[in-house]
């Protein structure tokens, strides 16, 4: 991380010489030494040289251009291309390095890359299709991936021309656990560009989060602008938990971004054709949230790059969650997707409390940003006494006062005041409501109880937030009304009723 910064001493020469009707363009620039560091680091250098030598030559005969340098601390760089006027190309190049920490800059996910960098080319053809021939190898090579906790060891990675005019690339990047296999080809001018990535149960995440393993076989080629990508990725096995990552809550669909940031660069690469198979075997677990169980199935997954991905398929939920202070089995789980957004599937849930009679649980359906939650019963039951049922494994006429807190707030996500009310008549409450409220500065659920004729006390606690407030109302007279609100504030007001005929 932080801002690249060179330092050290160079010096540059440059002349103009006519030449007939045009002219010569000579420059140098030499430094003894230098390097590259980042302001997060600056002690510790990505890159640096001694002796670096840059010549430029441009004239009516075409451009030369020659470097060299040294690259501590035992390697060494030289480079020599000559373009002819008529856009004939002549070059070599060599390289020797054991220092690759300008690998950083590529990425802030890599660090610590340790390997020897090795080869040469000879450069021929034309600038419009230049033919390369050599090859350059990063064998062996290192490397940390910390963000998934794996490492890269004993890897290699060779970039090969065969004097066609393509560059082919082949890798294995072992982490331990299988090798990602690398195969690439890169033609001049309108030749194929491709990159093909295979690999049998390779570990790819290894942290907090989880482990994962998968058999990725995917292919990308680059052409007419457009990045198509094809293959599947299986992902045999895995634990991941959920609780432990990082997620971000997403805006409403009803919000409205006025005044947006305009991107901070143009540059754009080339748009995404994806259609990809994602395949979960059966040993995929997943713990968090309540939840602890297996998750398999496929999805087939388009994205043309304009409206997102969208995915046709379905994955199946297995094991059992925590809901309403109870462990509770699925007797079906199934997220469905028909051309829908990755995060929209379709919800089919249902779990059961086990050890009660009757039965009872919860059903999950609706789409996965709002779905719908319903008590069920067999035989069937009011809303009301089923939650107590699932709740506390007793009817609701044996529920007592410190039962009644929790079946309210319980009852306000499964149908509002109406739930609300019924169970609040059946352990002793007289009313419940789920409403705005003034004091709490938005929805909450309140519930009463009329200790004498004149005396009447509220209980509101937000559902959004931890606020509460409690109100007692003592009435004065038939149409006057003291009451003592306390909460975030403490009120005391008197309320005056006035019919009219």
């Amino acid at each position: 991380g932080g801002t690249l910064r060179a330092s050290g001493e160079a010096r540059v020469q440059a002349t103009l010489r006519r030449a007939g009707e045009g002219y010569t363009v000579e420059g140098a620039l030499r430094s003894d030494e230098g390097r590259l560091a980042t302001s997060a680091m600056p002690s510790d250098p990505v890159f640096a040289w001694r002796a670096l030598n840059l010549e430029v030559r441009h004239g009516a005969e075409g451009w030369q251009g020659l470097l060299s340098s040294e690259l501590p601390p035992s390697g060494r760089l030289e480079a020599r291309l000559r373009a002819d006027a008529g856009g004939g190309l002549d070059g070599q190049l060599s390289a020797r390095s054991t220092e690759l920490g300008v690998l950083e800059l590529l990425s802030a996910d890599i660090a610590a890359p340790k390997g020897a960098l090795e080869g040469q080319f000879t450069i021929g053809g034309r600038l419009d299709a230049p033919r390369w021939e050599g090859r350059i190898a990063l064998a062996p090579f290192s490397v940390a991936l910390p963000a998934l906790g794996i490492d890269v060891h004993e890897g290699r990675v060779q970039l090969e021309g065969r004097g066609d005019g393509d560059l082919r690339l082949e890798g294995v990047l072992p982490t331990g656990d299988g090798a990602l296999q690398l195969d690439g080809l890169w033609s001049a001018g309108d030749g194929p560009k491709r990159l093909s990535l295979r690999g049998e149960e390779v570990r790819v995440l290894d942290t907090a989060e989880g482990q994962a393993w998968v058999s990725p076989d995917l292919a990308i080629e680059l052409a007419d602008g457009m990045a198509r990508l094809r293959g599947r990725v299986v992902m045999p096995r895995a634990d991941l938990r959920l609780d432990h990552m990082e997620t971000g809550v997403s805006a409403s669909p009803d919000v409205v971004v006025v005044d947006d940031p305009a991107p901070t660069s143009t540059t754009r690469g080339p748009a995404l054709d994806a259609d990809l198979r994602l395949v979960l075997g059966d040993a995929v677990r997943l713990r968090g949230f309540g939840f602890d169980g297996m998750l398999s199935g496929s999805l087939r997954v388009r994205d043309r790059g304009d409206t997102g991905p969208r995915a046709r398929g379905a994955l199946t939920l297995s094991g059992g969650l925590r809901a309403y202070g109870q462990r509770l089995d699925l007797t079906r789980g199934a997220l469905h997707w028909a051309n829908a957004p990755l995060d929209e599937p379709t919800l089919d849930v249902l779990a059961e409390r086990p050890d009660t009679t009757p039965n009872v649980g919860v059903a999950l359906t609706g789409s996965a940003l709002a779905p719908v939650a319903e008590v069920w019963s067999k035989p069937p039951l009011p809303q009301a006494e089923a939650l107590s049922w699932l709740m506390f494994g007793r009817p609701l006429a044996r529920a007592d006062g410190n039962d009644a807190a929790q079946l309210e707030a319980a009852a306000t996500t499964l149908g509002g005041s109406a739930v609300a009310q019924a169970v609040a008549g059946k352990v002793g409450l007289d009313a419940a409501s789920v409403g705005e409220s003034s004091a709490l500065g938005g929805t909450a659920l309140t519930v009463g109880k009329r200790i004498t004729p004149r005396l009447y006390v509220s209980y509101g606690m937000a559902l959004s937030g931890t606020g509460q407030v409690v109100t007692v109302t003592y009435a004065l007279r038939r149409w006057l009304a003291a009451k003592l609100e306390r909460g975030v504030e403490q009120r005391v007001e008197l309320e005056a009723r006035i019919d009219r005929d």
